[in-house]
């Protein structure tokens, strides 16, 4: 008389090492899909400077040509004006991939690096 299968005990430690490997493995994956929502977010930023430097050079003529002012322009108009698209699911709103919240209110500052007409440039920074 032969028996197939597993006894007990192997079965036990099956799945004991399988526990044990998911213990180890979940932290991975948690650091892996914060990374890759941190990026997406960076990511996100760089386009909206981006946008706001060719609205700018769109409309130079309403960016300060000295001081520290600046031409203030929402993530809202950029997208509404197409120089932005929104996320993937709503095309005009645009969401923070961390928080989820909408980031069509945030501001971005566009300016001239340096009063200097040669060497200046146009730089955009996003209010928080």
């Amino acid at each position: 008389m032969s028996n197939k299968g597993f006894t007990l005990v192997e079965v036990m430690a099956t799945i004991a090492i399988l526990g044990i490997l998911a213990i180890l493995i979940t932290p991975s994956i948690i650091n892996i899909r914060k990374d890759m929502l941190q990026k997406t977010y960076n990511s996100r930023l760089t386009l909206i400077k981006n946008a706001a430097l060719d609205y700018a050079n769109d409309n130079l003529d309403q960016v300060p040509v000295l001081d520290t002012r600046c031409l203030n322009v929402t993530v809202e108009k950029l997208i509404d004006d197409g120089y932005l698209a929104g996320s993937d699911n709503n095309k005009t709103e645009m969401h923070n991939p961390i928080t989820n919240e909408n980031m069509n209110s945030k501001v971005v500052c566009v300016k001239y690096s340096s009063n200097d007409v040669m060497n200046r440039k146009l730089i955009a920074e996003i209010s928080e």
